[in-house]
């Protein structure tokens, strides 16, 4: 049986194997950007538009054509960092028709977001009430309105990025609905220690104390948002890729 409530497991396995708590150590919430940043597009609306658009023709996506998909899907995940959230992203990119892959990274550099202007963005997040004015957040204003113009073009959406927060996952549930497609949850369970031993093989006090705070940071999914979406998929983090990518690709077709 899969784990239901995966971050919660998880703190109880930091608690008791590495002594960490929210309190015992540099807590940085993840924070309600879609609030926080709801006048950033009328604010700096010809950036904002300049930038998309500047988006659209870096990422090919002005060359896509539209298309009649009456099952189109926007494919989230829900896990850690290390979990094999990129190559699942990435296999599902290739394997389902129809469907294009948005990856954090490629906004973020694209835009240059901590470039020379980190320090005005930076200056931007912390007027509208950021307690740690990241300028990644910025970037998820972009991958959103990608989202949706993919979306309304009729082409399935596979995000490479971790949905943490229960606000979060329930705005796009609604910009699903906005757009007419189904929204699928990937959730990758795995222990703590395995996130901690994938890339390195090794236990380093930065890495445990990294995914310590994005642990903390995030939000089993709940009954209330059972109910709402499409579907929810468990797959076991520690199996092979080859397994999973069987039973993921069908249980994504028979939603």
């Amino acid at each position: 049986m899969m784990k239901r409530r995966l971050f919660q497991d998880l703190r109880r396995e930091i608690k008791k194997d590495y002594g960490l708590t929210k309190k015992s150590i540099h807590f940085i919430p993840f924070e309600d950007w879609r609030t926080k940043l709801r006048d950033y597009r009328k604010d700096f609306r010809e950036e904002y538009t300049g930038n998309l658009a500047s988006l659209k023709t870096n990422l090919g996506f002005n060359r896509l054509p539209k298309i009649k998909n009456s099952h189109k899907k926007l494919i989230l995940f829900v896990g850690l960092p290390g979990a094999g959230k990129t190559t699942l992203a990435k296999l599902l990119s290739e394997l389902l028709p129809h469907t294009i892959l948005l990856r954090g990274h490629d906004i973020v550099d694209s835009l240059d977001l901590f470039g020379k202007k980190a320090p005005l963005h930076k200056k931007r997040l912390k007027q509208r009430g950021f307690r740690y004015p990241d300028p990644w957040y910025i970037s998820y204003l972009y991958q959103e309105a990608l989202t949706r113009d993919l979306l309304s073009r009729g082409y399935n959406v596979v995000f490479d990025d971790h949905i943490r927060t229960r606000i979060n996952r329930l705005g796009y549930y609604s910009l699903s609905r906005e757009c007419g497609a189904k929204i699928i949850f990937v959730q990758i369970n795995a222990p703590f220690s395995a996130y901690i031993k994938r890339e390195e093989g090794k236990i380093d006090k930065k890495k445990i104390e990294f995914l310590a705070n994005f642990t903390f940071q995030s939000q089993d999914i709940n009954q209330e948002e059972r109910r709402k979406y499409d579907g929810i998929i468990h797959v076991d983090g520690t199996s092979s890729i080859s397994k999973i990518k069987r039973s993921l690709l069908r249980e994504i077709n028979s939603i």
